[in-house]
């Protein structure tokens, strides 16, 4: 219904301007839906029909005559009235012709054609004219607002607008903006109001304005947009719900463009990518992160589903990230349109660990396959019938038969009946689940009817209801071993007979140290049985209450267990204390057994006098040696004169001269009296033959890699080796099993881990420390330091960790024998060892090995003598020497100059400094050769020396030259030997 104000009459032409403003301008405001538009296009030619009436009526006018200003009079004598209860309309004027009643009755059905578009509008349409005061108001406002007729038939507007402000839910601002537009009548507004019952109103609000501008009132529209509001938040909310779903998901979420850019990845993607997802969005191709080999996969994949070809797919290829990590992943993909343009949608799953997991798996499975078909032992599976399911080729090989024929039989069918009544107990444990594992030893019937013994390890495998589903086995062979035992211990009871009957005392001794057995001539020589000597350091205790004697023993026993089975069995004689206190001399032989045991025998000889009487002589031919070496050193000086001289007399006599006969034979006596002085010589040395030069930091730099493998991880193995010279003489395997023992020593003594370091250092024995540390001899020595930040050791530990067998490990984790070994091994090298330790602040051992004096070259049988123009310093005490050796090298071309002991040597070396080779006797008055050598290195650090004496090597050792450091040449000198080595060392 159109309810127009009583009192508001306008002309005809304001009429139609006005209500076409209002339609044409309140509808053309909202375009928003189609109704709306078709609406505005029926308003549009309800204009075009009024327009035209409009000027019918003015022709009419203008026909009868009427000038008086057209639209004036037109505005006086047409008057449009209604009511709103009645909808009726009625023009009246002050003519009543024909034309203009045809016209006014064509506008009236007009008006009506267009009251009932207002009253059939979605929209609610007010219009008010230029007073504020309401002309227009539809069917629509009326429903939604429900405005009481009382309020509607009230002629005040004011009361209509306070009914609507208290519907509004926020009237304070709805007054606002009405005051605001009536205050401001040529703006135009849009705004949303929410009612208190829920409803919302889309209010559009425009100026009613003439053709000249006149402002002729104001139209409202209102619209509700509740349902649209609430699909729209609904629409919110899903689309909120979608994202939260999207960015939150662990699986990542992409869409691309045709071209591969990145048009949206959400954040479990963008990770997998490497990126963020603002460096992916519209910045990434997906092909900078596709690896290289796998882009034709994925470049046809997309091009398939852009064309249709394939509407989605499903496929894993690689990429690799950002930070250059090749990641595998699984992509579920298909054709969609984003933002009207069309793409590619997917979800994408990391699933490198799936495939490490696969890649391992698939590992695992060829190492079980290959373990399975080792030919060691033999694998079966076998079901809970017995029969055989899965079986390697080595279990064929072990019971004789084909892969088929075994196949055929069962395992309880190839076992003999007597061993099934043995296993049944087994079984039934197996059978009612209270053991699923088990090891037993059995016999199998072979094909050919013969047995053989083995020993089954069986896992049985059970199924979810706890039934067993098979049998898992590792079979392995013992015929052999069961035969070997059985011939051990036949042996055994042999040896057993023969030991207790045996003439000789007999103790065997395991590798724990304990000892397990002392026969009856042993409890006969000593008084001590089996329970009285438990283990080996309550038998040195015992045997030996001495400290210092103990620990002599202990080192040769250690050395000797050692040895025992690898080399020539040596007898030890050792006095023994007896339980009885008597001290008896014994002698001691070990052995070791087959089975890691050793056995020690034991003999009295304390009856043999003829030990003293060797004793005695040996200590005379020890002063014999010594006097020996003296006089053949005298006697070498002598001999290289009569050599030299009778060996340049033979090169200048013609092989025909009746001379040459004597001179041959004078040199031939010489000979043998060289080759006698060198026979006094080796009967006189004291050093053993064995030891060679080694450079400890050599040795360690070497087992460092070995030492590094005996520490745990949480073991810190630090080195800090001296710059100088650690040259020793010495045995290398025995200086690696000192290192070894220190170090496994230190590593079971750090059980949480901590640092290990060895050292190296020298140290020079003088009085002084000597007596500050009360051992050693004058000297230099090559200290090795070996130190560990672990438990350390109270002073009643220290005192008897040198003892063989003595341990503070756990049974069966020791023998005791590990200190005791260094221990030996030092003494034999002429050495010393000191252990510090403190409980709590770790144990440091100390070694002094003598530092090695000279290098020694080997002696060269060649004898062809080479000449040289070189300048040759000799510096010899013997006359006689000295001039042969200056005669033979002037008559091969050298140049000499003679000095007479070792400080006319460097007092010549400074006057002559282009000298080439110096000569120096070891031992000469004042200084000896080592001294002068010494300083004349001092003088030129290039010099090259040739080292002589009449004495051994060793003897020279004795006078500190380190052995094979310099050239070295015995007297007597054969001359085609001495001029040989001269001229060697030049060449160099």
């Amino acid at each position: 219904m159109v309810a127009l104000h009583s009192d508001f009459a306008v002309d005809r032409n304001t009429v139609c301007d006005t209500i076409v403003c209002v339609f044409v301008s309140g509808h053309h405001s909202i375009p928003e839906e189609e109704q709306m538009k078709d609406s505005a296009g029926t308003y549009q030619e309800l204009m075009e029909e009024i327009s035209s009436l409009r000027e019918r009526i003015r022709e009419l006018e203008r026909s009868e005559g009427v000038r008086n200003g057209a639209e004036g009079s037109l505005r006086k004598d047409v008057a449009l009235q209604g009511t709103a209860p009645g909808n009726e309309w009625s023009v009246s004027g002050a003519r009543d012709g024909a034309g203009r009643k045809g016209a006014v009755e064509s506008l009236q059905w007009k008006t009506a054609l267009l009251e009932a578009q207002m009253n059939t509008s979605i929209d609610g349409i007010l219009v008010i004219d230029e007073n504020q005061k309401r002309l227009i108001i539809n069917q629509r406002i009326l429903e939604m607002w429900d405005v009481p007729r009382h309020i509607l038939d009230d002629e005040n507007d004011e009361a209509l607008l306070q009914y609507v402000v208290g519907l509004v839910r926020y009237p304070e601002q709805f007054l606002g903006k009405v005051n605001y537009l009536y205050d401001h009548p040529h703006e135009t507004s849009r705004d949303e109001i929410e009612f208190k019952n829920g409803m919302v109103l889309d209010r559009y609000s425009a100026p009613v304005l003439g053709e000249d501008g006149y402002h002729y009132g104001r139209i409202w529209t209102f619209r509700d947009i509740t349902e649209r509001r609430r699909t729209e938040g609904a629409l919110r909310e899903s689309e909120r719900k979608f994202r939260d779903l999207a960015e939150k998901s662990v699986v990542g979420i992409y869409v691309l463009q045709q071209d591969g850019t990145v048009r949206y990845v959400n954040a479990r993607c963008a990770q997998v990518f490497g990126y963020t997802v603002e460096e992916a969005i519209d910045r990434l191709n997906v092909c900078d992160v596709i690896f290289s080999e796998d882009l034709p996969l994925v470049g046809s994949s997309i091009g398939k589903r852009m064309s249709g070809e394939l509407p989605s797919h499903h496929y894993e290829f690689r990429i690799i990230t950002k930070g250059g990590d090749i990641r595998h992943v699984e992509v579920y993909s298909s054709f969609t349109v984003y933002e009207g343009e069309p793409a590619i949608i997917g979800t994408l799953l990391d699933i490198s660990e799936r495939k490490s997991a696969e890649n391992a798996l698939s590992a695992s499975e060829e190492r079980f396959r290959t373990f399975f078909n080792l030919p060691i032992v033999g694998f079966s599976i076998t079901g809970a019938d017995s029969r055989w399911i899965h079986f390697n080729d080595r279990l064929c090989e072990m019971l004789g038969y084909a892969r088929n024929e075994l196949e055929k039989t069962t395992w309880m069918g190839i076992t003999p009946p007597e061993d099934l009544e043995k296993e049944r107990p087994l079984f039934e444990d197996v059978a009612r689940g209270t053991r699923d594992i088990a090891g037993i030893e059995k016999r199998y019937v072979r094909k050919d009817g013969s047995l053989v013994d083995v020993f089954v390890s069986t896992q049985v495998v059970r199924n979810p209801d706890a039934t067993i589903a098979y049998f898992a086995s590792i079979i392995q062979d013992i015929t052999a071993q069961k035969r070997a035992e059985e011939e051990i211990i036949r042996e055994r009871e042999k040896l057993r007979t023969l030991s207790d009957n045996a003439p000789f005392g007999m103790v065997l001794i395991d590798n724990d140290g304990r000892f397990t057995y002392v026969n009856a001539k042993f409890t006969e020589l000593f008084g001590y049985d089996l329970s009285d000597i438990q283990d080996g350091r309550t038998w040195f205790r015992k045997a030996y209450p001495e400290a210092e004697y103990r620990h002599t023993v202990i080192s040769t026993w250690v050395e000797d267990f050692k040895d025992a089975g690898q080399v020539e069995r040596t007898p030890r004689v050792f006095t023994v204390a007896c339980r009885d206190g008597i001290k008896k001399i014994i002698e001691f032989i070990p052995s070791r057994l087959a089975s890691g045991d050793y056995l020690m025998t034991c003999e009295n000889i304390t009856e043999l006098r003829k030990l003293e009487s060797q004793l005695r002589q040996a200590q005379k031919m020890e002063s014999i040696g010594t006097l020996a070496g003296g006089i053949a050193h005298d006697f070498n000086n002598i001999l290289t004169t009569l050599i030299g001289y009778a060996s340049l007399i033979q090169a200048k006599l013609d092989s025909d001269s009746p001379l040459r006969s004597y001179v041959d034979q004078v040199l031939l006596a010489s000979r043998k009296g060289a080759d006698l002085t060198r026979s006094l010589l080796t009967f006189s040395r004291q050093q053993p033959v064995t030891l060679l030069p080694m450079d400890v930091n050599d040795a360690i730099r070497t087992t460092q890699p070995l030492l590094k493998r005996l520490l745990t991880e949480d073991i810190d193995l630090q080195t800090s080796l001296t710059g100088d010279d650690t040259v020793v003489m010495a045995d290398k395997s025995q200086m690696d099993q000192i290192l070894f023992n220190l170090v496994t020593n230190a590593r079971d003594a750090m059980p949480e881990g901590g640092t290990l370091t060895v050292e190296t250092d020298i140290a020079d024995m003088d009085g002084w420390f000597i007596e500050a540390h009360g051992f050693g001899e004058h000297g230099r020595y090559v200290l090795i330091n070996v130190s560990d930040t672990g438990e350390g050791m109270d002073e009643a530990t220290r005192e008897k960790i040198f003892d063989p067998f003595f341990t503070t490990k756990e049974t069966g984790k020791g023998t005791g024998l590990g200190l005791a070994t260094v221990y030996g091994i030092i003494k034999q090298h002429n050495g010393y060892i000191t252990v510090y330790s403190e409980p709590g602040h770790g144990t440091a051992f100390h070694i002094y090995l003598p530092a090695a004096i000279t290098k020694i070259d080997e002696e060269s049988d060649t004898e062809v003598p080479v000449g040289g123009k070189e300048t040759i310093l000799i510096a010899e005490d013997d006359e006689g020497v000295r001039r042969i050796m200056r005669e033979a090298l002037e008559a091969y071309g050298y140049r000499s100059i003679e000095a007479v002991d070792g400080e006319d040597a460097i007092d010549k070396f400074k006057l002559h400094r282009d000298i080439d080779l110096v000569i120096l006797d070891s031992v000469m008055p004042g200084k000896n050769g080592r001294e002068a050598f010494e300083a004349i290195l001092r003088i030129d650090p290039h010099v090259r020396a040739l080292f002589t004496s009449g004495y051994t090597r060793d003897v020279v050792l004795d006078k500190g030259i380190k052995d094979k450091e310099f050239d070295f040449i015995a007297k007597p000198l054969l001359l085609g030997k001495f001029l040989q080595k001269v001229r060697e060392i030049l060449n160099r």
